[in-house]
């Protein structure tokens, strides 16, 4: 049995037209499914424990997600500790950087095709603990400061619902991250990591924990990231004016930004981010709201996609 989630206001509605599309595939190709809409009441997160309840243990079930990075995650959230469940995903969405690390299907003919003869595509997550210890899985990646108040910012963002309709969504990002750099706050921070060693940084800009390589629409954030290591790649900002970072996200897009002045990149299984004040956490570009103090964890090969 194929279950289906789907997400039709995601990319300003190309999450309902490519539905249809999906639909009419499966029609074709005989296919049993059961589908299931998300919308200001009904999240993925709801609609995953439906579909969970209707899926036996051990079964061969596929559980399948319509829509952007921000729908897989809320899906991932309601499967936690059910990592046998085999995933396949349409992304719809701005930024799909989940579906570019692990070069998914990208059309429904594409999907159906994977879906007669399935290969696992298997990746790590990642675990966001805050202080009053709410817990979130990610996907892709988990950041604080300036990379989450972008995220924050694009959840309802007019620019965003523009560029989506002109066909440029992945320019939403950059976009913002242009009006945010001015007035991002900076501030100390300790990073402690899994071997006990701890980092300072002074006028940290953001931090991020990253699974894959991509973020923000193709922003290749940390280009040597291995979703297949157990490891986050952890790229920090820190200690440059922002004028200066204006340089650095043209040479993010193309991986270019590694060798830059204040730009640090750490390799590691557990890490704890404390800053001198609060700031912005996302995870997977969902708000998290304003933290002083995480911890982030890696999972190895904690979903199966095909």
């Amino acid at each position: 049995m194929l279950y289906i989630i789907v997400n039709p206001a995601s990319k300003s509605g190309m999450g309902k037209r490519k539905w249809e599309a999906f639909k009419e595939k499966l029609n074709q190709n005989s296919i049993v499914y059961e589908v299931f809409f998300t919308d200001k009441q009904n999240g993925a997160t709801k609609c995953a424990k439906e579909v969970l309840e209707k899926m036996g243990s051990g079964s061969s079930d596929v559980l399948c997600v319509l829509g952007g990075d921000g729908t897989i995650n809320e899906t991932v959230n309601a499967l936690n500790g059910t990592e046998n469940i085999t995933l396949a995903y349409l992304p719809t969405g701005s930024s799909n950087d989940l579906a570019r690390s692990l070069q998914l299907a990208s059309s429904p003919d594409e999907l159906i095709r994977r879906m007669k003869k399935p290969a696992a595509r298997v990746t790590d997550t990642g675990m966001l603990v805050t202080k009053n210890r709410t817990d979130r899985r990610f996907c892709v990646s988990c950041g604080i400061g300036l990379d989450a108040a972008v995220c924050k910012e694009a959840l309802d963002s007019k620019l965003k619902n523009t560029l989506n309709r002109l066909g440029l969504g992945k320019l939403t990002y950059a976009g913002i991250a242009l009006k945010q750099l001015i007035s991002a706050p900076v501030c100390g921070c300790d990073i402690t990591f899994e071997d006990g060693s701890t980092k300072h940084f002074d006028k940290l800009l953001f931090a991020v924990s990253m699974v894959h390589p991509y973020e923000g629409g193709g922003i290749r954030m940390a280009p040597m990231a291995d979703c297949h290591d157990g490891l986050f790649d952890v790229l920090v900002v820190a200690g440059l004016r922002k004028w200066r970072a204006l340089y650095l996200l043209p040479l993010a897009f193309f991986g270019l930004h590694t060798q830059a002045k204040n730009v640090y990149f750490f390799r590691c299984r557990r890490l704890e981010i404390n800053t001198d004040v609060p700031l912005i956490v996302h995870a997977d570009g969902e708000y998290c709201g304003k933290q002083q103090k995480i911890a982030l964890s890696c999972q190895k090969n904690g979903l199966n996609f095909i």
